[in-house]
């Protein structure tokens, strides 16, 4: 009777101990992912690693100043983590119809470019499912890397990662009225992690 008891005794210590392990397991990963939100750490995510760009085209209408949106859903198969978004501004009318434009006039200081389809914008983005917005208020096309020579490109300082079926929403909001109609592309470039 004795014997059982201890052994009755040991297999609930084990349990016990089992428990607290596993607590600790939890408590470990979420202090890595920062309280359960997916980040981009080495070895965070199992999977095949794919370098990709994904983008979106937003058409901006002639004379309007209106914000207009465009969408990106993330592959259902895996996270994706952005290093970089990258805009490009293109006419569909006009003399410069089809030509890629820059995407604002912060270096065009004698103004001789806002009749050559120069685009000037504030952008916002949101993804489904996350707790933070991606910015406080609008950011300005002008601070863009080498904006004026159309690269339009905006570099995180860490990865901002998207979870797999994640929507994206883009917001471009024109400072001026274009003089005529074009499409805004807007892309992140960085790695999907396959499941």
């Amino acid at each position: 009777m004795l014997e059982q008891m201890n052994q009755n005794n040991l297999g609930a210590y084990i349990r016990k101990l089992s428990e607290r392990l596993d607590s600790m397991e939890r408590m470990v990963q979420m202090i890595r992912s920062q309280g359960g939100a997916p980040v981009s750490l080495p070895g965070n995510y199992a999977g095949k690693v794919i370098p990709s760009m994904i983008g979106q085209e937003i058409v901006i209408p002639a004379g309007v100043t209106t914000q207009q949106f465009g969408t990106i859903t993330i592959a259902a198969e895996g996270p994706f983590m952005a290093c970089s978004l990258h805009f490009a501004y293109r006419p569909t009318a006009g003399a410069n119809n089809g030509c890629w434009r820059p995407v604002s006039s912060v270096n065009d200081l004698a103004m001789a470019g806002l009749a050559q389809d120069v685009i000037d914008f504030y952008w916002e983005y949101q993804v489904s499912g996350s707790l933070r917005n991606r910015q406080d208020i609008p950011v300005p096309s002008a601070l863009l890397t080498r904006a004026e020579e159309g690269y339009g490109r905006w570099m995180f300082h860490m990865e901002d990662t998207f979870n797999a079926s994640a929507t994206i929403r883009m917001g471009i909001t024109p400072t001026r009225n274009p003089a005529n109609a074009g499409r805004m592309y807007f892309g992140f470039h960085g790695t999907y992690i396959l499941d």
